[in-house]
């Protein structure tokens, strides 16, 4: 198969949608609660369609879309292209996709950008797994600490945080794996 039959293949299994004023591109599959899949640099929602199959043979509705400047998103050479810029694109995307409470799945620095997503809407977040993403702990705040688990007391002690579906500690911040209590999303 050709890249440009690859291309084309990806194309007809998604579609086009825009959202803050941005024309972007949506592969989305299944029915049931939403599991938003946010990829990372460089890549596109390209790199989840087989996630997004799985999670549909499962009950869930998988949605990954490409961010300004990728995949068969438009480049608009006028875009905030940071973090919080991604981050504002896709809080609008989420709600050009009608997406109300759904589980957040980042990769790469869809890990900073979906961390965007879940300050600005905690409320519409049912779990947040992380997969090899950036995060510094030093200078992560979030808005509301009782929605993500920050204790404001001792922070997250330096450590690198392994997030998944929201549980507890499984190891403790030196990693001697003797967590300090029950915080919700972040395995640390």
């Amino acid at each position: 198969m050709r890249s440009s039959d690859v291309v084309a293949h990806h194309r007809a299994a998604g579609r086009e949608f825009e959202a803050a004023g941005i024309q972007s591109f949506v592969r989305e599959q299944g029915g049931g609660d939403a599991v938003l899949c946010m990829h990372g640099v460089p890549a596109s929602s390209f790199l989840y369609r087989k996630v997004i199959e799985e999670l549909a043979r499962h009950g869930l509705r998988g949605v990954a879309f490409d961010l300004p400047g990728l995949g068969l998103a438009a480049r608009p050479q006028q875009f905030d292209y940071s973090w919080t810029g991604l981050g504002k694109f896709s809080i609008a995307a989420v709600d050009a996709l009608g997406l109300d409470r759904f589980h957040l799945v980042v990769h790469d620095i869809g890990g900073p950008v979906g961390f965007e997503i879940a300050a600005a809407m905690p409320e519409r977040i049912r779990s947040i797994t992380v997969l090899n993403t950036a995060i510094e702990v030093a200078r992560f705040h979030p808005v509301d600490a009782a929605v993500v688990g920050f204790d404001e007391e001792d922070g997250f002690g330096g450590a690198v945080c392994d997030v998944g579906y929201f549980g507890g500690c499984r190891a403790g911040p030196d990693g001697s794996g003797a967590g300090d209590g029950d915080v919700a999303g972040f395995t640390w």
